[in-house]
């Protein structure tokens, strides 16, 4: 768990709006007050939101150039043509692949799968594939989940006489490719209600035009059942039953909002793959120790698809795609098992990498505002994770950088307030190349401008409102409230992910009573009751912290954030709670995280952000010393730290300045397991003559 505070935000929710709704829509209060917190006010909207078989109502032929891409693919099946499916290495990408290349193959095409190479090719189609395709025979190329900046693969293919269709979700430039047709709904020119799918989503809403377009290609027919000459729903539905399980995996790992359709989709897709996966899936399952287990939305993204992403980032996506379009279960299994082993590589190569990276920064940078790490030869398949991670540590953006032959290729991440993308934007004189979004980008670029963009980074984020990381809470409960049947009102608002976050439930003013270590003491349970109550105690889970970097004693008062989830232990259904953020009752984050980020200002050289009480004497530096050799776990948990000296965060960077004064008197240093150690000293030590002291007197003065 990150020491990093975080600013915790009671989502805005009408309680009367709600007791509404909940009554009209005979729905469970906390129903009603998930649905209105994510903007839901009217009952039809609830009605649709809460919808356990969701209707999909989108005319797929409502997307730019789906009736040209239907009009050449049906000439390619007729006529026995060879087509391409270029697909890509992540999870929405191979899903994309296996989605179009099982179906165009079960109507009798003869087809050829094909994924990039993310070392040797990388993103997307390439001159040099289309050069490779064309030489096979292929005359005809879709893309899947790519294609909508590929103008030197595009120009190649007309070269060759190889017609390209487009099928891709990204947002196109100012330009497109040249190609047969561009199935996008990022298009500018798109009228379709809904455009926010994934590469798979659009890539189904192909397969559907295929199969139950052709009406649409007559125009001048009569058809009495369909005068409107609307889509046929039915054939949505039927294409769900075969599709649905990568509809699921694709748009929950690709992150898309799970609003609208997409919501649709996976809600369905879900009920696929506890169903009736295909053989892939079914094995890819058995192989997670998922058997057995009714899969959430939550298990798909941190179970299912870091499995088939890991294929790409470790070698060769090709591994999951041939599970995905495997019929036999015993090779399934068995590329499941090989997907499940480069998930390990890849956990273990991030913690590495991430280590490196951390350990990379120097004492002039590591206080900068956005954090900028490089190192030679980092695996560029999980550069992307370890920038996650340092910006989670840090609560800082965070970009990484791989280094390679003079070129460094990063990957960004960021949380709400800092737009990556503009950030990036403002270097770009800086960069070969850079994409991305609000929260995410990559960016190649020549080594020796590494220095150049740190630079640039931090004076673009010098000229912004820099944000806090925040923790959105959906409502308050008691522990009294904490019962089994909260989790029917809650799986009503459920599948969770992008656009709508599992809920998060704040517990506050509660008195730590016990603290346990379980899985091999890689995690905690805790237990807790009500401040000044009895009788309503109740144990919650905190995954990936060891007791030595656990902070807090029995005996605290803590405010838990928390998630709660299905689990059942010898036939019977229990409630799990999880902790997803902790801290003291009674110190004030504002002031704490205000008081960090002074910190870091002072260790740039800014000393006019410190004030009286931020400036520790001999008497403050002795009362934190004893706090940390009554409990040295957790150390640098700044806000714990303040209740155990019995500070609400008033002297919260005056704690923290004392940290680095006992540190620099041979007093105390880190342990490597989130707790300290007390070397042995002969003597007195003299902190004023430590260098933070020095530094702090000199400014009094």
């Amino acid at each position: 768990m990150s020491t990093n505070p975080s600013r915790w935000r009671l989502a805005p929710a009408n309680r009367d709006e709600a007791a509404e709704l909940a009554r009209e829509c005979a729905i469970p209060m906390l129903t009603a007050y998930l649905c209105v917190s994510r903007g839901l006010v009217t009952p039809d909207e609830v009605q649709a939101f809460v919808c356990a078989n969701p209707e999909l109502t989108a005319d797929p032929f409502t997307l730019p150039d789906m009736e040209a891409a239907v009009v050449r693919l049906t000439a390619a099946l007729d006529s026995g043509e060879q087509i391409a499916v270029f697909g890509d290495y992540d999870t929405d990408g191979v899903c994309a692949a296996a989605l179009l290349t099982r179906y165009l193959e079960a109507r009798g095409g003869f087809v050829t799968a094909r994924l990039p190479d993310r070392k040797r090719e990388g993103y997307g189609i390439t001159p040099g594939a289309v050069e490779e395709l064309h030489a096979g025979g292929v005359t005809l190329i879709v893309t899947a989940d790519n294609g909508i900046s590929a103008y030197e693969a595009a120009e190649k293919a007309r070269e060759f006489g190889v017609d390209l269709i487009i099928t891709d979700h990204h947002s196109p430039g100012e330009e497109m490719p040249h190609a047969i047709a561009i199935v996008n709904a990022k298009r500018l020119d798109c009228t379709a209600p809904y455009r926010d799918y994934c590469g798979t989503g659009t890539a189904f809403l192909l397969a559907c035009a295929l199969e139950g377009g052709s009406h649409r290609l007559q125009p001048n027919a009569a058809d009495e059942d369909n005068p409107g000459n609307a889509f046929d729903d039915t054939v949505t539905d039927m294409l769900l039953e075969e599709f649905g399980d990568l509809l699921a995996l694709s748009t929950i790992g690709d992150v898309v909002p799970l609003t609208g359709e997409n919501r649709a989709l996976v809600r369905r897709g879900l009920a696929v793959l506890n169903n009736s996966p295909c053989p892939g899936l079914a094995a890819l399952i058995e192989a997670a120790g998922l058997s057995g287990h009714t899969i959430s939305a939550h298990d798909v993204a941190f179970r299912l698809s870091p499995r088939i992403n890991a294929a790409g980032r470790m070698g060769s996506a090709d591994v999951a795609l041939k599970l995905l379009l495997a019929d036999d279960e015993d090779e399934a299994l068995a590329l499941a098992q090989k997907l499940c082993q480069a998930n390990t590589e890849r956990q273990e190569t991030e913690k590495q990498i991430l280590n490196e990276a951390l350990s990379s920064l120097s004492p002039k940078n590591k206080y900068d505002p956005v954090l900028l790490l490089s190192g030679k030869d980092w695996h560029e398949g999980i550069i992307g994770i370890a920038a996650a991670k340092a910006a989670e540590r840090y609560g800082r953006p965070a970009f990484v950088l791989s280094i390679s032959d003079g070129k460094a290729k990063g990957s960004a991440r960021s949380f709400e307030g800092f737009h990556i993308h503009k950030a990036l934007t403002s270097c770009a004189d800086l960069l070969q190349y850079y994409g991305g979004h609000a929260m995410a980008g990559g960016l190649t670029m020549a080594s020796e401008n590494i220095e150049a963009l740190r630079t640039r980074l931090n004076e673009y984020a010098a000229e912004q409102d820099m944000p806090y990381p925040t923790l959105t809470v959906d409502a308050r409960l008691t522990p009294a409230a904490i019962k089994p049947d909260l989790l029917d009102a809650i799986a009503m608002a459920a599948p969770f992910g992008c656009g709508n976050e599992e809920p998060l439930f704040a517990l506050t003013g509660l008195t730590l009573k016990s603290i346990m270590p379980m899985g091999e003491g890689r995690h905690l349970r805790l237990s807790l009751e009500k401040a000044g109550t009895a009788g309503n105690a109740f144990t919650a889970a905190l995954f990936f912290t060891k007791p030595s970097a656990f902070a807090f004693a029995p005996g605290d008062t803590v405010d838990i954030a928390v998630t709660l989830s299905e689990n059942y232990y010898r036939g019977e259904r229990k409630l799990s709670v999880v902790i997803k953020g902790i801290r003291p009752a009674s110190v004030r984050q504002d002031w704490l995280m205000q008081a960090l980020r002074r910190y870091n200002e002072f260790r740039r050289g800014n000393t006019q952000v410190l004030q009286n009480a931020d400036i520790p004497d001999r008497d403050f530096c002795g009362k934190v010393y004893k706090a940390l050799r009554k409990n040295p776990n957790g150390w640098d948990d700044i806000a714990a730290l303040c209740v155990h000296i019995g500070d609400d965060g008033t002297h919260a960077l005056a704690v923290r300045f004392t940290l680095d004064i006992l540190c620099e008197a041979g007093l105390l240093e880190d342990a490597g397991d989130g707790s300290c150690r007390f070397p042995h000293i002969d003597g007195k030590r003299d902190l004023n003559a430590t260098s933070t002291m020095q530094t702090l007197v000199n400014i009094e003065a």
